[in-house]
Formats: C-alpha cells, sequence, structure tokens
C-alpha cells in the first residue's frame, strides 16, 4: 500500500484479520486504539500501512498482502475460530502456517461444500453483503413428496415465519421416488435459509452442498482440501475495494 493511499482505521484494522470493523469501531470508541502513539477515539480517522497503530497496547500487523483459499468443507465442522460446546472447527483443519484467516459467510455445522476463507477484512466484508448480489449455487438431496414444492413461489420470494427470502432460481438435477436433487441458485444465503424453505414445503434435507460462490468453484477439490486461489484471478476485486469506501 502507498503511503499516500488512506482508508478509514476501523475498515484498515477489519482487513488485517484482527478484529470485525464494527469490532474495531467499538475499540476505538472505548479509547484502546492508538495511531503514532496518539490515541483515536472517532471512527472518522484515516490511516495507511505506514502509520504504528496499537490495540490495546499491542501493534497491530502491517496489512498482509491479500490470500484467498478454496476449502471443501466437510460435515460436522463448525465454521467459527471457537465454539462453546468444544465441537471440531474448520480452522482446527487449516495449516497454521498460512496464518490467521477467517471465512467469507459461513455454513452450518451439517452443510458441506466450498467455503473461502481469506485474510482480508474488506475482502469477506465486500463477498457477503447482499447488496453485491453475488451468487451462491447449492445442490441439495431432499426426501419427500417433491410435488409439495411450490418452485414459482420460491422464485418470486417468499416470508416465511416473518422471515423475507429473496427470490431463488431452482432446477431439478435428479428424480427418483423417493430422492430428488435439486439445485438453489441464490444471492443472500441467510442463516439456515435453504433447510428453512425446504421445512416451510414439508421436505427434509438429506444433503446439503455448496458447490460455488461467486466466480469460485468446489470442482474437484477434495473433502477437508484447501487451495490458494491465482492472485491475478482476484485482482479485479481488490481494485473494488480500494475505490469502494463502504466496504
Amino acid at each position: 500500500m502507498e503511503k499516500k493511499f488512506k482508508i478509514r482505521i476501523a475498515k484498515y484494522i477489519a482487513s488485517t484479520g484482527a478484529c470485525s470493523r464494527r469490532e474495531a469501531e467499538k475499540l476505538i470508541i472505548k479509547g484502546d486504539v492508538t495511531v503514532n502513539g496518539e490515541k483515536v477515539i472517532h471512527p472518522l480517522f484515516f490511516v495507511n500501512n505506514k502509520d504504528q497503530i496499537h490495540i490495546k497496547g499491542k501493534l497491530l500487523k502491517k496489512q498482509p498482502e491479500t490470500r484467498l483459499f478454496l476449502y471443501n468443507k466437510p460435515k460436522n465442522l463448525i465454521t467459527s475460530h471457537k465454539d462453546p460446546e468444544n465441537r471440531p472447527t474448520v480452522f482446527d483443519n487449516v495449516p497454521k502456517k498460512l496464518g490467521r484467516l477467517i471465512s467469507i459467510g459461513r455454513l452450518d455445522y451439517n452443510t458441506e461444500g466450498l467455503l473461502l476463507l481469506t485474510n482480508n477484512g474488506a475482502l469477506k466484508r465486500y463477498m457477503e453483503l447482499p447488496s453485491n448480489k453475488i451468487k451462491r449455487i447449492y445442490k441439495v438431496k431432499i426426501r419427500g413428496d417433491i410435488c409439495n414444492l411450490k418452485a414459482e413461489e420460491i422464485e418470486k420470494g417468499i416470508t416465511i415465519n416473518k422471515v423475507r427470502y429473496s427470490p431463488i432460481k431452482l432446477k431439478i438435477i435428479s428424480k427418483t421416488k423417493n430422492i430428488t436433487w435439486l439445485e438453489f441458485n441464490l444471492i443472500e444465503g441467510k442463516n439456515r435459509e435453504i433447510r428453512k424453505i425446504l421445512e416451510y414445503y414439508n421436505l427434509q434435507v438429506s444433503r446439503l452442498i455448496r458447490i460455488s460462490y461467486g466466480q469460485f468453484y468446489l470442482n474437484d477439490l477434495k473433502k477437508n482440501e484447501i487451495a490458494e486461489i491465482n492472485k491475478n484471478k482476484i485482482k479485479n476485486i481488490l481494485n473494488i475495494l480500494k475505490k469502494d469506501k463502504t466496504c
């Protein structure tokens, strides 16, 4: 990062992966952040990679080069760094030599497939924002009478228990007497969204697999395998982040 290029301090802190932007703003307001020895008490403060930033007296590491990884998450893992129930997490399986990574979005404990991991908090936020309309595709194995499913309702957007779900495109991949494979194409990704929609139509999810997130695909990545994305493939996104003051 060039010295002349400055960004808001909370955004900068989040981009290092130290914490979320919201958490950084709270730390700033509490007076726990200093820049070049001076306390900062308002999030509307700009910094660059030359500034010495301390959080609670600890020097914040310089913003690292952005890295992005594909990870094929198996079932029975929590997408979190820590779990109150001490269940195994995704980050227990990520090699420590890769440094501290954060997930872009989440996958439920029983959901498998593509999970994006990065060391850049701004990239995480950009990829998660519903307003950016980044597509996610899931393959879903269901049990139950497929005739219960009203695709036209789902494709127009549906409200379930006062929660509004944006339009979702879906298609049948394969169908037998008792089992159907569906493809869900959505841009939102609310908590347990697909499961809740299918439960509403009295259908049981047997497997739920995310196969793509934006331009990135699971392809033949094996379970629990991690692969780094070539830096050239994320140049466009990084250029957008430099210009986007909301990320």
